[in-house]
């Protein structure tokens, strides 16, 4: 989602698109967050029929070696690597979790930032793609 002052923000949330391809994939909700004075939210929202299977969350700093996590000490953005999500929380609080949403609070976050937003989206058969530009 790249860097942000304090302020609200929201990117859309896709299934399926192998590869960062949206034109591969279904636009299912959206993900936004919320910065203000070093406390950064995230928030997933699914379209009705969707389901969260599991969240995968990384925050990372302005070094280019910070903005991805590491398995080992080689850089990586293999979801399994995210410091928080729905299997570890080593470096966020989650403060809401149901079916379709999903909401995680990290503090101490210094400004330039980057997020890396996963998820293992379930449900609807009704997949859609209505991406400008992919047709």
């Amino acid at each position: 989602m790249g860097t942000a002052m304090d302020g609200n923000y929201t990117a859309p949330l896709y299934a399926g698109a192998g590869g960062c391809d949206v034109c591969r994939g279904s636009y299912v909700g959206d993900v936004s967050y919320s910065y203000n004075s070093g406390t950064l939210t995230v928030t997933y929202t699914l379209f009705v029929g969707f389901l969260l299977d599991s969240v995968h969350i990384h925050v990372g700093g302005p070094e280019s070696t910070d903005r991805v996590p590491k398995r080992g000490e080689n850089p990586t953005v293999a979801p399994g690597a995210y410091g928080c999500g729905t299997e570890k929380k080593n470096s966020c609080t989650v403060t809401e979790s149901s079916n379709g949403t999903f909401t995680a609070v990290f503090m101490n976050v210094s400004d330039p930032f980057y997020i890396i937003a996963h998820a293992v989206v379930g449900g609807s058969d009704t997949a859609y793609n209505d991406n400008p530009g992919c047709n």
